[in-house]
């Protein structure tokens, strides 16, 4: 089993990439997030810039941040 650490809440802008087959967002200046809960980007959300707010967590293990129970919002 794998260790996760709740870290703090996040409300993050940035461009909604599938990187490995999985979803993340990509703030700029910032880093990288990987979004738990979808399979990946549809693709009229892929490379469009969103909103994002929810659970920070890193997973030590695989050394990912990884944002749990996600509220998306597209911008543009």
């Amino acid at each position: 089993m794998r260790r996760e650490k709740t870290e703090r809440k996040i409300d993050i802008i940035g461009n909604a990439k599938n990187i490995n087959g999985r979803p993340a967002i990509m703030a700029e200046n910032v880093g990288v997030y990987f979004v738990e809960g979808l399979n990946e980007w549809k693709k009229e959300w892929h490379n469009k810039q969103i909103r994002v707010i929810g659970d920070l967590k890193r997973v030590k293990k695989i050394k990912w941040e990884v944002i749990k129970s996600p509220v998306v919002q597209l911008i543009t």
